[in-house]
């Protein structure tokens, strides 16, 4: 079953700034990486829900973090995977950021 739904740009804008906005009131204004090293799996497996993933990688927190400050400082031009980098960030905040 194929879902097809449009989110513009300032939605996800939206969403992110009132995430941030709870952040700051929970007191969370700076996060100490903890862990580095994590697992990813190819794009075209993670979304195929037909298919047990096979194909794992490993990646790092603190490379991502230092390919986005570079971004951040104007030492590299935005691409795509900068988003990738950022969600894996994201996400490590969401699971253990708060500990």
């Amino acid at each position: 079953m194929s879902t097809n739904m449009k989110i513009r740009t300032d939605e996800v804008r939206q969403v992110s700034e009132r995430l941030f906005d709870y952040l700051k009131a929970e007191g969370l204004d700076e996060f100490e990486l903890t862990d580095d090293y994590y697992w990813v799996i190819s794009s075209e497996q993670r979304y195929n829900p037909n298919a047990d993933p096979s194909d794992f990688g490993l990646e790092q927190l603190t490379d991502n973090w230092t390919w986005l400050v570079r971004l951040r400082d104007g030492d590299a031009e935005p691409i795509r995977q900068h988003l990738v980098w950022l969600g894996a960030i994201l996400r490590w905040i969401a699971e253990r950021g708060s500990r």
